[in-house]
């Protein structure tokens, strides 16, 4: 697993999200407070939208906004949206490498991952921002 640039806009911009609830924000202001391309995190942007975790509103009082409560968005679902899910590649080992050992660290890699979900899970938008704001979800209006 690694904590890439896009899940660190992506954890940043629903942050800023988050403690500016009710109001819908441009990702251009997003952009200017952490000093992000605005193309690049447009991009992260649409991802969090297609996975259901923002909603985007489109014209001059436009922006995104949360798509559910803060507290049902979860590490997990983030890393899920932006990078597809967490990783669990356990490599090449040389191929001297003892057979018990390798099924050994395997199974103690597949446990460690399995941990990192859980946790993940476990761990919501408002764990991982406070409660500065209600952080619920705002309706799209037509």
């Amino acid at each position: 697993m690694k904590l890439t640039r896009s899940i660190g806009y992506a954890i940043s911009a629903l942050e800023y999200i988050y403690k500016k609830h009710p109001k819908s924000i441009a990702a251009r202001e997003i952009a200017a407070k952490y000093k992000i391309p605005v193309e690049y995190l447009q991009k992260v942007l649409q991802h969090l939208v297609r996975n259901g975790i923002l909603d985007a509103i489109r014209g001059p009082q436009g922006g995104f906004s949360l798509a559910r409560p803060a507290n049902r968005i979860n590490l997990y679902d983030i890393f899920e949206a932006v990078e597809g899910g967490l990783s669990v590649e356990a490599g090449q080992f040389p191929c001297n490498a003892a057979k018990t050992t390798i099924n050994e660290t395997v199974r103690c890699y597949a446990s460690a991952q399995d941990q990192t979900r859980k946790v993940f899970r476990k761990t919501t938008l408002v764990d991982l921002v406070g409660q500065k704001s209600g952080g619920t979800s705002r309706k799209k209006t037509s």
